[in-house]
């Protein structure tokens, strides 16, 4: 009986204990600079890298049509004197239609260019989030914080900016190791 007393103490003092321990344990928290974290992110190099390679193919191409339409205006000033009425409106409404093409091509690729670029911030922007959240449970944090331009963190100890440790971590599975 007296066993059983002290079993029951001792079962209440340790709940007790592990609920005053939870109630008072301090959480883990840390601080990222995330846009240093997603900008110094391998990933986000690579893809801007790709962005930058199509954004060189599209000027080229537009660069090729500006060029093109140059070269038929030039060539119609000069051969205007010799141009027939009919030869001239043929000419003229090639170059329009020239630079109305060009005007689409243009419009197309600002929009297109616009999309690219928000759909890579996307895809990256989930993986940096997607990883620090996996980082967050691995090394037992209950809060990372992202610190912006606008310094929403308005003080915390140095040891609390964890964007370092992270990064590397990042940049480490990124290449797969």
């Amino acid at each position: 009986m007296k066993k059983t007393h002290y079993f029951l103490i001792g079962a209440v003092i340790i709940s007790t204990s592990i609920a005053v321990y939870s109630f008072f344990a301090t959480p883990k928290i840390a601080v990222v600079d995330f846009k240093r974290l997603v900008n110094d992110y391998q990933g986000m190099k690579d893809a801007t890298l790709e962005y930058e390679k199509k954004m060189t193919g599209w000027n080229t191409t537009s660069d090729s049509l500006t060029d093109a339409i140059k070269n038929e205006l030039s060539d119609y000033y000069a051969d205007s004197a010799f141009l027939s009425k009919q030869e001239r409106i043929n000419r003229e409404t090639k170059i329009i239609s020239m630079r109305n093409k060009f005007m689409e091509f243009s419009k197309g690729l600002e929009e297109n260019a616009m999309a690219e670029d928000q759909k890579m911030t996307i895809e990256v922007v989930n993986q940096v989030l997607s990883f620090v959240e996996k980082y967050g449970n691995e090394k037992g944090y209950d809060v990372i914080l992202g610190k912006n331009e606008g310094d929403e963190v308005l003080y915390r100890k140095a040891n609390m900016d964890i964007t370092n440790d992270l990064l590397q971590a990042l940049n480490r599975n990124y290449e797969g190791f």
